[in-house]
């Protein structure tokens, strides 16, 4: 009998809030009127917004929007194009009189508003406070206070304005999607600066104080789109942190057709844009401290401080950039003859096979790389093709420092060699090492770990780690050459 007398009653209070709701509803007026008339929007200078979520104020200089309380602060131009355009477009559909107002106060919610948004031109301020939801058809009470009208709006403006004093701001402010950057000079910690530059559409160069190298442009990509995604996790305006002692990077980016954030337009035309990076622990005392990360645009009072590390890659250095493709830049139309000199099978004596390009652009197999050697005929271009096809794939696993593979190439020793000669004064050297034996752990299997390889150019000398299964691919193909 409870049971039932409580249903009942549910029962009659859901009754009577569809009837009065929905009885505001019929006799609102439905004609669909813009809250923001035009001309006042453009006049706008000023709007300040409350909410449970704490108070922001938007103030307009010339035509670019910036926050009062962090006037230099990046902000989201997409969330803040859709906060005045909500603004803009804010339009009742539907409009209830003096007498319902008063009839259904209490359901309306302006006593206690959910959001409060002051518009000023300057001189007048207007103040649109937001109540509660709809219950039937799911718009949000509005009530220009100034008037006293009341209006149903979508509750999609609702959710567009319902923002806190961070919101706004730019979680990913170091690069835009349509910015193109056409150069990164770094400067890390213990590292001599060098620099990435865009030669060509996708295709890098690293340049040191030793020359200029390729590099590899997909994985520079990769690292432009991280530092475009890389979110920042709080906005610090004051009380800095950091120090300069704590800094580990510095990024000093070259870009063409830079993002206006202000105005959410691109202009073209060259721009620098510097970010440095800093790293420190959480607390120095603890004994494996937790590290944090920051960063800054330099020009900007305002620190980020980052939801994960950035500059890793950067710190190891130009080897980190380069092309691991390295023997890809040889193009053997260019070459005039290529030197194998192959040890594989031999401990003590070398196989050496020169690959001569004639006068009439055929190609023969000589005896050896010195002056005179037998003419033992010519060279099938389908073998060129392929040799071509496994230099152009070859790929390191890393390069390494000079120091770290000295001694690994004693030419009483070395596995195999390839001269690619295009002039007297321009060649090219590919030369197989020892492998790796440092850290290789008893009984280990020498074959199977990486060799030291090293490519000899004009610009100077490279050393790297590739795969023995890789090199054994490439030996494997010479050696039939050789025959």
């Amino acid at each position: 009998m409870r049971a039932f007398f409580a249903l009942t009653l549910f029962l009659f209070g859901v009754g009577y809030l569809w009837w009065s709701s929905s009885a505001v509803s019929r006799r609102s007026n439905s004609s669909i009127q813009r809250i923001v008339r035009s001309n006042e929007f453009e006049k706008l200078k000023e709007i300040r917004v409350e909410s449970d979520l704490g108070e922001f104020t938007l103030k307009r200089d010339s035509r670019v929007w910036g926050l009062v309380s962090a006037p230099e602060a990046e902000l989201d131009p997409e969330k803040l194009n859709l906060v005045l355009n909500t603004i803009g477009a804010l339009r009742s559909r539907n409009s209830l009189s003096p007498e319902e107002v008063s009839q259904s106060r209490d359901l309306l919610g302006f006593d206690a508003p959910s959001l409060s948004v002051f518009l000023s031109d300057g001189e007048n301020v207007q103040e649109i406070r937001f109540g509660s939801k709809h219950p039937i058809s799911g718009r949000r009470y509005l009530q220009l206070v100034s008037t006293e009208e009341v209006a149903l709006v979508d509750d999609s403006a609702f959710s567009a304005l319902h923002l806190g004093p961070e919101d706004l701001r730019d979680r990913q402010p170091f690069l835009s999607s349509r910015e193109q950057v056409a150069e990164v000079a770094i400067e890390a910690r213990d590292q001599k600066l060098y620099f990435l530059r865009q030669v060509s559409p996708g295709a890098w160069s690293v340049i040191t104080e030793n020359g200029t190298l390729a590099a590899d442009g997909d994985f520079i990509s990769r690292k432009l789109r991280e530092l475009l995604l890389l979110r920042v996790k709080n906005f610090i305006d004051r009380d800095t942190p950091v120090r300069e002692k704590d800094k580990v990077l510095s990024l000093k980016l070259r870009i063409f057709s830079a993002l206006d954030r202000g105005t959410g337009k691109i202009e073209t035309g060259e721009s620098i844009r510097q970010i440095d990076f800093f790293e420190l622990p959480a607390d120095p005392n603890a004994p494996v401290p937790q590290m944090r990360f920051f960063a800054q645009l330099v020009g900007s009072k305002s620190l980020f401080e980052l939801e994960r590390r950035f500059a890793l890659d950067f710190l190891q250095g130009p080897q980190s950039f380069r092309l691991r493709r390295p023997l890809s830049a040889i193009r053997l139309n260019e070459l005039r003859s290529i030197c194998i000199s192959d040890r594989v099978g031999s401990e003590t004596s070398v196989t050496q096979r020169l690959l001569r390009k004639e006068r009439d652009g055929s190609w023969h197999r000589l005896q050896g790389c010195q002056s005179g050697s037998t003419d033992l005929g010519g060279f099938a271009a389908a073998e060129l093709s392929k040799l071509a096809q496994l230099l152009d794939g070859f790929p390191v696993i890393s390069f390494v420092e000079t120091e770290t593979a000295r001694g690994k190439f004693n030419p009483a020793t070395v596995r195999l060699r390839i001269d690619f000669i295009e002039s007297d004064e321009k060649r090219t050297a590919f030369v197989v090492g020892d492998p790796v034996s440092e850290g290789a752990g008893g009984g280990a299997d020498l074959n199977e770990l990486p060799r030291f390889v090293e490519f000899v150019e004009a610009g100077g000398t490279s050393e790297a780690l590739a795969s023995n299964a890789e090199i054994e691919r490439l030996e494997k193909f010479i050696e039939g050459m050789l025959r």
